[in-house]
């Protein structure tokens, strides 16, 4: 079983409420009744749905029982399988497939502070807008398509931010390269975000929140920074950092490019999915 999310735990597989807190009520006690209770889904048919599936794979299906292994993503995913009752030796983490690059020319002089990918609360554009606001001095870039729910924090946000909507092929290779640095500021866990590995691989720095899979990605003070989430004070505070010190960015940009050279490759992916594979196939030839 490949788990790019939270499911098996968690009814919406995020492990957030409706306010964009983490929460994992549904881990213990009243388990998954906390969905229907808190109406995760925003929608009490749709809780109640999400809920009683959850309940019939734990209790009925034996879902924990009959599968012989469980790929995910990242070794937090892992710790967090481990620590919810998943034995240790059916757990292999793959990394998600980074696209591969599209060519483009290196840009001479990367100038912008990038957010790239989906436009959502739990990703945490509105801290990015807000540490635009500290930083005036700064061009900062919201790469992705948003919904209309996000026109209102678009008009109201600073002069320095440009909204780019959704980019994509070598127009948004273009955008990575033009990129000083890579801002990933979410407040969920996580599953794999490909636009840091994506990052990675363009020599860029990454300043991410200390937060689930994230924080396996990103090694603090080696290829990028890590923040409290949804902490704007502190995530404004590394931007300027390390966007003032040219020579940092470099030795960070050079250093998350050779990790995501050595262990984000279709190479790594094709024989950890080997590994899973024949574990799983002994199971049966015993």
């Amino acid at each position: 079983m490949r788990c790019p999310n939270y499911r098996l735990f968690c009814p919406t597989g995020l492990h957030l409420d409706q306010k964009g807190n983490i929460c994992e009520r549904c881990l213990s006690g009243t388990r998954e009744l906390n969905c229907v209770l808190k109406n995760c889904e925003s929608n009490h048919f749709k809780s109640i749905g999400y809920a009683l599936r959850n309940v019939v794979a734990r209790t009925y299906w034996g879902i924990y029982k009959y599968v012989d292994a469980y790929i995910v993503q990242t070794e937090f995913q892992k710790q967090k399988f481990i620590a919810n009752g998943l034995p240790a030796n059916k757990l292999y983490v793959v990394p998600g497939l980074t696209p591969k690059l599209a060519a483009v020319a290196p840009h001479q002089n990367p100038s912008i502070v990038s957010y790239i990918g989906r436009v959502s609360r739990e990703k945490g554009i509105v801290e990015f807008v807000e540490a635009a606001k500290q930083l005036p001095h700064i061009p900062f870039y919201v790469i992705g398509s948003y919904p209309e729910e996000f026109e209102a924090l678009k008009q109201k946000s600073s002069a320095n931010v440009t909204w780019k909507g959704f980019v994509s092929g070598k127009a948004l290779e273009a955008m990575y390269q033009a990129s000083k640095i890579i801002v990933v500021p979410g407040k969920w866990f996580e599953g794999f975000p490909n636009v840091m590995t994506r990052a990675m691989k363009h020599g860029k720095p990454v300043i991410a929140s200390r937060l689930g899979a994230m924080s396996s990605i990103i090694d603090h003070e080696v290829n990028g920074l890590l923040v409290p989430p949804g902490d704007v004070t502190a995530l404004a505070a590394a931007i300027n950092t390390l966007y003032k010190d040219d020579s940092l960015c470099k030795t960070f940009g050079d250093k998350a490019k050779q990790k995501a050279e050595h262990l984000y490759t279709t190479e790594k992916v094709y024989n950890g999915l080997l590994e899973a594979y024949n574990y799983a196939i002994k199971q049966h030839a015993i």
